[in-house]
């Protein structure tokens, strides 16, 4: 089944705030052709005219197993390998088109290989099924042997009897995930050949998946024998230029837009060319003001058609708000091609906004960091080096001056930061000295509006301090500015009295 999509490729301009460039932008009709699994070869001719140069994507296809066949007693099967680069073709020559197909599975007896290469597995039984290997992608030039491939995509190897059986992707430069058997750029695996994947024989298990060279699998002519899962057939993408292989264990692209893990199902072919040569333009100057003109230039075909009517190679614009032009072109050999254009127009010298994160009433502390943002230009430049959206760290209060510049102008703006002054912060210990079990109080001093005590102590409430301690406290102003002091307490031990008399006893009237 092949399909045939045809869409319009516009280039837009993009010129942020301001400026313009319309050199070198090229403008072409896209034609998308698409090619499905069906079995068979599909052959393309080249369109005779316009066309040199194809690019071609090619997914492999998965490996029989559970995920296809939903028997939970087998294993899952190999995804499909992914493949992309540019063809340089001829017009009027035949590709041969091979999309593989995905691998069968079986309760009884042979499970077949998928189209272009999947090799086939076996089952002896419900319980222990079989599943073929995936087949390759492929397309061919100047003829249908395995010689004459240009770009490959692998196929997956089949799924083993068993859920918990090894199998490989396919490829990518190798098969990936079952490294014993998996085929490589130059060898396939174990009962592999080049293009064609191993089969099991009458053992239970998967075929080896199609590719460059086929994967391989453990054989076996005894029925019931368990051969696990097949290996991943190799990609390929000597003939192409500006190449990609992809293996089915990674992320690729998926066909239906976005992306994938690994390609389920038969495998796909996308090929997409552009015809003749594109259409060019230029612009002189490359940046308009309110009430400027450009000169738009078209290059590169033979003849040219603006939206103004002018079939002139060069036409003078001088817009006055964003206005879109177009211009359509014919080469030598009857091709077209086409580019749409937006112009953007700056109408005024910039109109700056700037952004503060400490405003000059607020203002920061000493050390503390600002961030000075402006908008609204091209280029904006700082007054004492300032970076724009940068943070740093002001050492005193000061103005700054941003210039702002576009195509039309330049504009200034200032912004003040203010630096506040740290508090004055001293201490008062109403008995710097005292004995065991006496207290004392830690006062801060200073223009400060709270004070904040290290080792639990408040402010002006006395405490009793079981040993000799320094304490700092930490005042704070009304703005939120701190600065520290500290102070000692000593505590002395009570001495401990114990009297004694020698001797300890005497008669009346005698003494000690």
């Amino acid at each position: 089944m092949r399909t045939f999509l045809n869409s319009k490729k516009r280039q837009t301009l993009l010129a942020g705030a301001l400026l313009f460039s319309l050199s070198n932008l090229f403008g072409q009709a896209v034609t998308t052709v698409t090619f499905m699994h069906t079995g068979a070869v599909q052959n393309y001719t080249v369109p005779s005219l316009c066309v040199n140069q194809i690019t071609i994507e090619v997914w492999g296809a998965e490996g029989g197993g559970s995920a296809l066949s939903s028997n939970s007693s087998s294993g899952l099967g190999g995804k499909g390998g992914y493949a992309s680069g540019t063809l340089t073709v001829t017009p009027g020559s035949v590709l041969s088109v091979n999309v593989g197909g995905h691998g069968l599975s079986s309760t009884s007896g042979v499970a077949a290989g998928g189209f272009n290469g999947g090799g086939s597995g076996y089952a002896s039984s419900s319980g222990e099924p079989g599943n073929g290997g995936g087949g390759a992608t492929d397309i061919r030039v100047g003829g249908t042997a395995f010689s004459n491939r240009v770009i490959i995509a692998g196929g997956g190897g089949g799924g083993g009897e068993d859920s918990g059986d090894s199998y490989g992707h396919g490829g990518g430069t190798t098969g990936v995930g079952y490294s014993a058997y998996d085929a490589t750029q130059t060898a396939a695996g174990a009962g592999g050949f080049l293009g064609i994947g191993a089969t099991t024989g009458s053992g239970d298990g998967g075929g080896g998946g199609g590719g460059l060279y086929g994967g391989g699998t453990f054989s076996s002519t005894t029925i019931g024998t368990d051969t696990q899962g097949g290996g991943g057939g190799s990609g390929y993408i000597g003939g192409v230029t500006n190449n990609t292989l992809i293996a089915g264990n990674a992320t690729m692209p998926n066909p239906s837009g976005g992306t994938m893990t690994g390609r389920s199902g038969h495998g796909y072919v996308r090929m997409s060319f552009i015809g003749g040569n594109a259409i060019a333009v230029s612009a002189s100057p490359s940046a308009i003001c309110n009430g400027g003109s450009a000169n738009l230039t078209a290059s590169g075909v033979t003849s040219y058609t603006w939206s103004s009517g002018s079939t002139a190679t060069s036409i003078i614009v001088s817009p006055t708000s964003n206005t879109t032009y177009s211009v359509a072109g014919t080469d030598a050999a009857g091709c077209t091609s086409s580019l749409t254009l937006n112009m953007p127009v700056n109408l005024t010298v910039p109109n700056l906004t700037v952004v503060n994160t400490a405003s000059a009433t607020s203002g920061i502390c000493p050390s503390r960091t600002v961030a000075l943002t402006a908008s609204g230009a091209i280029t904006h430049v700082w007054s004492s080096g300032i970076t724009n959206g940068d943070t740093f760290a002001p050492t005193s209060s000061e103005t700054y001056t941003v210039t702002g510049t576009n195509a039309c102008g330049t504009t200034t703006a200032a912004t003040s930061v203010s630096i506040h002054p740290l508090p004055t912060v001293g201490t008062s210990v109403s008995t710097p000295s005292l004995c065991s079990g006496l207290s004392t109080t830690l006062t801060g001093t200073g223009n400060a509006t709270t004070y904040t005590w290290t080792g639990g102590v408040t402010n002006g409430v006395g405490f009793s301090p079981s040993a000799s301690n320094n304490y700092t406290v930490t005042g704070t102003s009304a703005l939120g500015c701190t600065a520290t002091a500290a102070t000692g307490v000593t505590v002395v031990t009570t001495p401990s009295v114990s009297p004694t008399s020698n001797p300890p006893t005497i008669c009346l009237g005698k003494s000690s």
